[in-house]
């Protein structure tokens, strides 16, 4: 964050409502007015600490409300920001060389979620926590095999196996992979599935394993651990099964995200999305306690109204209603990221009015990546694809990415509960958009053969 202009864009990212003026406001103030001495004071260079208490009372929208009063209040939230956000630090209560876990992320598309991410968002430290990665199935083996030979005498991590588990992360290893090719053959791992909810495609969530590593840290006699959590479809897939939105924030190498902002931190609201069992009631137990006020159920005019942290309807990882707080990338080799292009629906159950997480899994033995997509995108992917099986065309990740925007920009589809007719795909204005970007499919729009394929 080097410019007023970055700071307005970081700031209208996280909450798309925040109106702002010039940065100067109060820094031309008469001097003898009392909130202009305090404001001088408080946001003085030389008062670093006073701001820093200032600051850390703020609720994020607040912060950058102070942020946008005066030269001097900028100068200061900037200053503060680069401390309190600072991953590097974040990450070294786990690793010596958090740069190279950067790294390591970026090379292998892992996924810090669950607590973490929350910690590292709201400026908060549980120090019981652990830390949770999740991570695809083919690139699981190398970031455990990293966690364990970091080099870190004073922070080596073991392999501490669960009940079931062989002793020898390798003999683990070695059985995981043989029971996944078994859930194969049981459960379809390929092509797209619609509708899936929070209960996770055919009940089950796509975590194929969980290895636990954990420290004995000698310098400040703790034991750290980590979760490695091995999933056979995109990360945001297991972060969309979890109980409740509070803890829906994940860290990659680029970018720190929370799908619920205005709810997690400027509402201090958690919404019950998961299946009711008494596991997830303990988790979110501890959240109640920290702090967060549990909510079960919405009425139709919050689901209804705009501006509300729970409308519903389909969503996107980097939509304005999403906090996307950007990392430095410098020496990481990479500025993309695979997460934010990940889409959802907050759904209402039908049977029992309950809200749940609702998307559509796309995988392909052809494609590198698997995706996660809102059931409006995902149709109009589907019938993409559909569209290639008939043409010269091959399925393009490049064209999934660029149609999960146009979408994004342009889709007006509503299909809550249904998988979208062909009509209303081909009336989309997203979906027409796309097919133009394509000039074989192109040809077949003019040919009147579109609605058949679709």
């Amino acid at each position: 964050m080097t410019n007023p202009t970055e700071f307005l864009s970081l700031a209208q990212s996280y909450d798309s409502h925040l109106t702002f003026s010039k940065p100067e406001a109060l820094d031309h103030m008469e001097v003898d007015s009392a909130g202009a001495k305090f404001y001088h004071i408080a946001f003085s260079c030389t008062h670093r600490s006073l701001y820093d208490t200032i600051f850390d009372a703020c609720t994020p929208a607040m912060m950058y409300r102070l942020g946008r009063v005066g030269q001097l209040s900028y100068a200061a939230l900037k200053d503060y920001m680069k401390r309190a956000f600072d991953i590097n630090k974040h990450f070294a209560r786990f690793f010596t060389n958090p740069s190279s876990f950067r790294l390591l992320q970026a090379q292998t598309d892992c996924v810090v979620s669950g607590s973490n991410a929350l910690q590292f968002l709201n400026r908060k430290i549980y120090p019981e926590s652990d830390l949770d990665i999740y991570v695809d199935v083919w690139k699981a083996r190398r970031v455990c095999k990293w966690i364990v030979n970091s080099g870190d005498p004073h922070r080596a991590y073991s392999f501490r196996p669960t009940p079931g588990q062989p002793d020898n992360f390798m003999d683990a290893w070695e059985a995981i992979v043989r029971e996944a090719e078994g859930f194969e053959h049981i459960v379809p791992v390929y092509g797209i599935h619609n509708a899936a909810s929070a209960t996770g495609l055919y009940k089950v969530n796509r975590v194929l394993a969980v290895f636990n590593f954990a420290s004995s840290d000698l310098e400040n006699d703790r034991c750290r651990k980590i979760q490695v959590v091995v999933t056979d479809v995109s990360p945001l897939m297991s972060l969309l099964t979890f109980h409740s939105t509070v803890v829906m924030n994940a860290i990659t190498h680029k970018a720190a995200y929370s799908l619920f902002p205005k709810a997690t931190f400027e509402e201090k609201t958690t919404l019950f999305t998961a299946i009711r069992e008494t596991k997830h009631e303990y988790a979110i137990k501890k959240y109640i306690d920290r702090g967060w006020k549990l909510v079960k159920s919405i009425t139709q005019e919050v689901q209804r109204n705009k501006r509300s942290a729970f409308r519903y309807g389909k969503r996107w990882v980097t939509d304005n209603k999403s906090w996307v707080f950007p990392l430095d990338t410098s020496g990481l080799g990479r500025d993309d990221d695979r997460f934010a292009n990940g889409s959802f629906n907050l759904h209402c159950r039908i049977d029992d009015m309950m809200p749940e997480m609702r998307f559509t899994s796309i995988k392909d033995s052809t494609l590198e990546n698997s995706y996660v997509l809102n059931l409006e995108t995902g149709a109009k992917v589907k019938a993409y694809i559909n569209l290639c099986e008939e043409t010269p065309e091959t399925v393009s990740e490049q064209a999934i990415t660029r149609f999960n925007e146009i979408c994004r920009v342009h889709c007006g589809c509503r299909v809550n509960d249904f998988t979208p007719i062909h009509d209303q795909i081909l009336q989309c204005s997203a979906f027409r958009h796309m097919v133009s970007e394509w000039p074989t499919l192109g040809q077949l729009k003019r040919g009147g053969n579109m609605k058949r394929l679709v």
